[in-house]
């Protein structure tokens, strides 16, 4: 046998990595622990899990033994940057843009330029948000991001032109009054 247990790169026990050989196969349990039945000599053990980098070894099984092998997974990742600009095409810094997966949020703030980055996990699809003050915030959805690519996204945001409410209606700035008692 071969067992063990597959951490994420912050120690954390990794769910459903599927750890195998050529002739045996698992998948990892809520611990991270795994065991494959095989035939004693040397075997090349492979743990894979999506989001992850995949992680090869070679283990040595006796005969009669239990040999432990562990893994440690790095996460891969995948890239999300852009600019975000205001209608003139002017940069808008201090501008807050956000992503979620898995009740993960990823966000970053432009810079002087407007420039942002987020680092993703691959293999999932994106619903970028930018938003500003004093501008109407603004959302697009990007698809599937495959491990070790970049998606540019860039945001032309628009102001918030307020309108005012009164007792006897609201002021439009593009249309005037609108009275509803007249």
């Amino acid at each position: 046998y071969i067992q063990g247990h597959v951490y994420d790169d912050n120690n954390n026990p990794l769910y459903g990595v599927t750890v195998s050989t050529d002739d045996a196969s698992d998948t990892t349990n809520s611990q991270g622990y795994y065991i494959l039945q095989v035939t004693p000599g040397y075997h090349t053990v492979t743990a894979t899990k999506n989001g992850y980098q995949t992680q090869s070894k070679n283990v040595y099984a006796a005969e009669g033994q239990t040999t432990t092998q562990d893994f440690t997974l790095i996460p891969e990742e995948a890239e999300i940057y852009g600019y975000v600009k205001n209608q003139a095409g002017n940069p808008i810094p201090g501008a807050y843009v956000h992503t979620y997966h898995n009740n993960m949020n990823f966000y970053d703030y432009t810079d002087s330029n407007g420039y942002y980055t987020l680092n993703v996990i691959p293999g999932a699809s994106y619903t970028v948000y930018a938003e500003a003050d004093g501008y109407i915030p603004q959302s697009r959805n990007i698809g599937q991001i495959q491990s070790g690519q970049s998606v540019r996204c860039d945001f032309h945001l628009q102001l918030f032109t307020p309108k005012w409410i009164s007792p006897t209606g609201h002021y439009d700035p593009d249309n005037g009054w609108d009275d509803p008692y007249m």
